[in-house]
């Protein structure tokens, strides 16, 4: 149908097993895809691993602390993933919500672009792009 330059495919990425059918149902087809890590799970370290072999266009990734990142920002980089991170008040990770931002924009959106995110989903565009434009 063709349709698979105009899809992408969302879904956690936790386990060996995630990675396998990803793998063969998802990527073998030429569909983009966009993993989510869980940094604050225990197997942290292993699912950073398994969406480093991925490759992703995107990883979106949640954390329990923000120096979880911090430590592989690195190998993210290197691989050419972007690191999206979900600010969302009833999603995001702790502390680093919409409302917060709004309180002290350079302590939640400003450490998470120092943290390596590229990507910050947000309700609260025009905030971020006013911080933003205070970076230039």
């Amino acid at each position: 149908m063709g349709v698979e330059k105009q899809v992408d495919f969302w879904a956690d990425l936790k386990i060996e097993d995630d990675l396998a059918w990803i793998k063969t149902n998802i990527t073998i087809h030429g569909v983009a895809s966009i993993a989510r890590t869980h940094l604050e799970h225990d197997n942290w370290r292993e699912q950073a691993k398994l969406a480093l072999e991925l490759k992703p266009l995107i990883c979106e990734a949640s954390f329990r602390d923000i120096s979880q990142v911090n430590a592989m920002k690195q190998h993210f980089h290197d691989a050419r993933i972007t690191l999206w991170v979900n600010t969302l008040d009833s999603v995001a990770s702790p502390g680093f919500t919409d409302s917060a931002a709004l309180e002290d924009p350079g302590a939640v959106w400003g450490r998470l672009l120092r943290a390596g995110f590229s990507a910050i989903q947000t309700d609260k565009m025009a905030a971020l792009r006013s911080f933003l434009d205070t970076l230039h």
